[in-house]
Formats: structure tokens, C-alpha cells, sequence
């Protein structure tokens, strides 16, 4: 019974920094794209 609640609290710490990061990734490529679009 202690697994899954370990495994649930791991989740739980994980998930938003793994979140973060690919809202950071995406955010960085969205910019990089608006850039190009005003050089041209």
C-alpha cells in the first residue's frame, strides 16, 4: 500500500518542475520564431 503512495507523492514533485521546463522551452521557441518574423 506504501508504493503507490510513494510513487504518487514522487509524481507530484516531479511533474511541476518538468512542467515548467517545457513551458519555458515552448515560451523560448514561440520568441525565437516572433524574431525571425520581424527580421523578415
Amino acid at each position: 500500500m506504501s508504493l503507490p503512495i510513494l510513487l504518487y507523492k514522487m509524481k507530484a514533485l516531479i511533474a511541476p518542475k518538468v512542467f515548467k521546463k517545457a513551458i519555458n522551452i515552448i515560451f523560448l521557441m514561440i520568441r525565437q520564431k516572433e524574431k525571425k518574423t520581424i527580421r523578415n
